[in-house]
């Protein structure tokens, strides 16, 4: 369908697009409280190691440092006990430092009554040590808390740091959806827009504007086109519960958009009661859809990515230009093969690859796959393909970030199955394009490689894509790796 959205129309008080390129989606409150708790242990050091230098004079640091490590693991057992990473419950700045001060008080007796109960002959500390060290010790968590705020304040208002919200439900669940997210929801938190199915009717029955600023600008459908253009991390359902068949339909239109789904608290009926339930912006929802990989997981194949294929070309520098040389002295023609393929979500991406046909003979919208004895690929080019190392290039499309190293292959735009289009033999198609295509993946060292066809081929590699989504983690990442490199040589598939 073709969408008339005005992306460029504004959105209202809070409502600023995300840039592309600017905005880190990785954020997420998971990733904020984890920087908290880094910031409250260093804090605690930081305060016995002051509290040594300034206030002692003595020789005794080694034992100051353990005491310190001792106390920073107190602390941050305790402020988790007093939900002090729990950003929801700390917006307030002075009931925040209130229950910061509690919890450094119960942090310290905790330490003293453990050391008198279990050691029989405690590490004594000087006492200035001791009082300097607390009192330190809250000026650098308050500071540090405070330093903390003030830059990801900064940040959101730079438009440096986001994470957007799109509404389904133009009513009055939707409005007071809307005022719940603006008290209670962070910094960062940006409420980009609205979307109700109602929007296309002949008879005007949604709102310009909900709540007064922000523009019901399509409908569902038109929500999975809008998530193209601008990112969208979490889609907020003001709808009612009871409305099972409408959720259902909902669900089922946006759920190929790679953000998360949240269902905003009505009446628990029927079969929506066993949906996770959880806070977010101090809010409960039902989480029914959530993203394959996000938080410190996104953050940590990022990093993983990035480095691995970055030491990749270095290492391989010698194959890749000895690869490149032979290409270009057997036949005319590039040395790369540049083709249009789907990328995360649903959108064309640019794929590397070493040229393996005759230049005349290539096939860039991939009509016709290749075929075991294809004609037009070169006698060099059987061997690479065979190897999979005319794949390599796309080490450069993971450091330009179009690609991971494991997910699920990009296809070509016209692919086809037993003559049909993918998405067309399989239900379900775009949900395998919520994370980023792979150089490999689940389905290839499975044994799902080469021409598909059967319709069987496409649909077993489709569920090998949505199982690796499913069940996503660093270890099944490098295991695929590994068994890239031991099954490539040997795969019958492979032409």
């Amino acid at each position: 369908m073709e969408s008339d959205l005005n992306l460029d129309a504004p959105l209202g008080l809070r409502a600023t697009p995300a840039q592309p390129g600017r905005i880190n989606s990785t954020w997420s409150d998971e990733i904020a409280s984890g920087v908290l708790v880094v910031l409250d242990f260093m804090s605690i050091i930081m305060a016995g190691l002051v509290a040594d230098f300034a206030l002692t004079g003595s020789d005794r640091l080694p034992s100051h440092v353990v005491g310190s490590v001792i106390v920073g693991i107190s602390v941050v057992q305790v402020n988790s006990f007093f939900k002090l990473y729990d950003l929801s419950q700390t917006k307030d700045l002075l009931p925040m430092l209130d229950r910061l001060f509690t919890a450094l008080v119960v942090a310290f007796g905790w330490v003293v009554f453990v050391a008198t109960l279990l050691v029989d002959e405690p590490v004594s500390y000087p006492s200035t040590w001791k009082v300097g060290m607390f009192i330190l010790s809250f000026v650098f968590l308050a500071s540090g808390r405070l330093s903390f705020r003030r830059f990801v304040a900064t940040l959101a208002q730079r438009g440096l740091l986001s994470r957007n919200i799109v509404v389904v439900g133009a009513g009055e669940l939707g409005v007071a959806l809307i005022e719940k997210l603006e008290r209670s929801a962070g910094p960062w938190t940006r409420i980009l827009c609205v979307f109700d199915d109602r929007a296309r009717s002949p008879v005007p029955r949604t709102p310009g504007l909900v709540a007064g600023r922000y523009p019901v600008v399509g409908t569902t459908q038109d929500l999975v086109v809008y998530s193209q253009k601008v990112r969208v991390d979490e889609i907020f359902l003001a709808l009612p519960w009871t409305a099972e068949a409408r959720i259902n339909d909902v669900v089922h239109t946006v759920q190929v958009v790679p953000a998360n789904i949240h269902l905003c608290p009505d009446v628990l009926r029927h079969s929506l009661i066993n949906r996770r339930l959880s806070a977010l912006d101090g809010m409960p929802v039902a989480t029914m859809v959530s993203k394959p990989v996000s938080g410190w997981g996104y953050l940590t194949k990022w990093i993983l990515d990035k480095s691995l294929a970055l030491i990749g070309l270095v290492l391989l520098s010698p194959l890749l230009l000895l690869i490149g040389l032979i290409i270009k002295l057997e036949s005319p023609g590039p040395v790369f093969f540049r083709q249009p393929r789907l990328g995360f979500n649903s959108k064309p991406m640019m794929i590397y690859k070493f040229r393996s046909m005759y230049h005349q003979l290539r096939d860039v919208s991939a009509d016709k796959l290749a075929t075991k004895d294809d004609p037009r690929i070169t006698r060099f080019g059987r061997i690479i393909r065979k190897l999979s190392l005319d794949e390599l290039p796309q080490l450069i499309n993971v450091v330009l970030g179009d690609m991971s190293l494991v997910g699920p292959r990009p296809h070509a735009l016209k692919a086809k199955a037993a003559g049909h289009l993918y998405h067309e033999v399989v239900t379900g198609y775009a949900l395998r394009h919520k994370i980023k295509p792979g150089i490999t993946g689940w389905a290839q060292v499975s044994g799902w490689r080469g021409e598909t066809d059967t319709e069987e081929k496409i649909i077993r590699r489709v569920e090998c894509d949505l199982y690796y989504m499913n069940n996503w983690s660093v270890l099944f990442d490098l295991l695929i790796l590994f068994l890239t490199i031991v099954k490539t040589p040997f795969h019958r598939n492979a032409y």
